[in-house]
């Protein structure tokens, strides 16, 4: 086990080799893995609609307690306001954090995928021992086929390849010292895989060449034999012609070394862009969009342009399998969104149910408080503070009609000032 998150990594590796074992493409095993995530997630998928019918169902008293502290902007009232709030929640059991959970998950899946991805040949080849000497896990056979790619494109054995897609350091001279401190790149594993499916042969060559002696095997056929074994452990990240394992590059399309597979790479951040916004805008469609201020409109349209755009940025960082992988959620989750909003939709708050929720949470203003404020009493923030002395004009008789009218073609009034409370 490399880290504590191996506990996460290790099980889904084990899936998506599992997956890749009888339909041999690793694109088949990106693609059934995400959706069989959809699958596992899905409960949890309800529980956050669940959740958001209950705040669909909570909004229209949240906005009558709103409504009665109106215009009230100092820091006790507006706790007292959240407070009420607050119990308002806690009496009908809801938790505006209910919906989180699903997305927490999400992303502890894709930054597991993205460490199985980038990583294959610790994660997915299992790889026997090669050298008489390796560790009884696969880590030594990983640091073999890692140190040996880098060498052949060190002496130039192979072209395509620069030394940098292996090890940190740039200089062939300097290639010994960064073997020995294990100064790998964090994409090596995934070269090995397209050099040894490419260049099977050559490989082998060099291994019994540079490591005859170390490798396991008393004749050179058994010596192949245990390389063979490990290199049929090796997944093959090809599909179509397209590897999954490269990173796209707009380089790539000016470069006239790089074959059709790598040029036709840059498709995947153009599907990643596309998938990405319209996922957002379906899945948006059939979800509950609680009212919002203008501000925060145009914050969340922010968020529909920058969202999408930021993926295709990770997409040219990160192995195009993990692009995949990405894609395909895009594509399943407003699909997943649309039978959520089937199978629990979201009702409509009947005016019975809006006359219920105005006489418990409207606050209805006492006579006492009315009559109080007539004979030209102060009127006082909810909370009484002794610098404030700013008066409130006792409103002219026709100001009080007109009042009195508009009050009674609502019942909802806003909270009491304190000192009618103390009346």
């Amino acid at each position: 086990m490399h880290s504590i998150f191996d506990i996460i990594r290790i099980p889904f590796a084990f899936v998506i080799k599992w997956v890749y074992s009888w339909s041999n493409s690793y694109f088949v095993a990106i693609l059934l893995f995400a959706i069989l995530i959809k699958i596992v997630l899905f409960p949890f998928s309800i529980k956050q609609q669940k959740n958001s019918q209950k705040q669909a169902a909570l909004r229209p008293k949240e906005n009558l307690i709103r409504k009665k502290y109106a215009g009230r902007n100092d820091r006790p009232t507006q706790m007292k306001m959240n407070q009420e709030i607050q119990d308002l929640y806690q009496k009908e059991n809801f938790s505006p954090l209910g919906g989180c959970l699903p997305m927490l998950l999400s992303m502890l899946v894709l930054l597991a995928v993205y460490a199985i991805v980038r990583s294959p040949l610790t994660y997915m080849a299992n790889l026997p021992a090669i050298e008489k000497d390796d560790a009884p896990n696969s880590a030594g056979a990983v640091y073999v086929f890692k140190a040996a790619a880098a060498e052949m494109v060190a002496d130039e054995t192979l072209s395509g390849y620069k030394l940098t897609d292996f090890v940190t350091v740039k200089d062939a001279a300097d290639l010994d010292a960064a073997l020995s401190s294990g100064a790998f790149s964090p994409n090596a594993e995934t070269k090995v895989c397209t050099l040894i499916h490419n260049n099977r042969d050559t490989f082998i060559d060099h291994l019994l060449k540079t490591r005859y002696d170390r490798i396991i095997g008393e004749t050179e056929a058994e010596k192949k034999d245990t390389i063979n074994a490990a290199m049929d452990a090796i997944p093959n990240m090809v599909f179509l012609g397209l590897d999954m394992g490269e990173t796209p590059s707009f380089t790539a399309l000016g470069s006239k070394e790089a074959t059709l597979g790598q040029k036709m790479l840059i498709l995947i951040p153009i599907i990643t862009l596309v998938t990405s916004y319209l996922g957002q805008a379906l899945t948006r469609k059939f979800t509950y969009q609680p009212e919002v201020t203008s501000e925060q409109k145009n914050q969340t349209r922010m968020m529909n342009i920058f969202m999408p755009l930021m993926s295709v940025f990770i997409s040219f960082m990160v192995p195009a399998a993990l692009a995949i992988y990405w894609i395909i959620q895009n594509i399943t989750s407003p699909v997943q969104q649309i039978i959520l909003a089937k199978m629990f939709p979201i009702k409509e708050i009947t005016p019975e149910e809006m006359k219920e929720a105005e006489r418990l949470y409207g606050g209805k203003a006492e006579k006492k408080s009315a009559h109080t404020a007539s004979n030209g009493k102060k009127k006082r923030s909810l909370v009484y503070d002794d610098d404030d002395d700013d008066t409130v004009e006792v409103p002219e008789p026709k100001q009080k009609i007109r009042e009195k009218e508009e009050a009674e073609d609502s019942i909802v009034d806003q909270a009491p000032l304190k000192d009618e409370e103390k009346e």
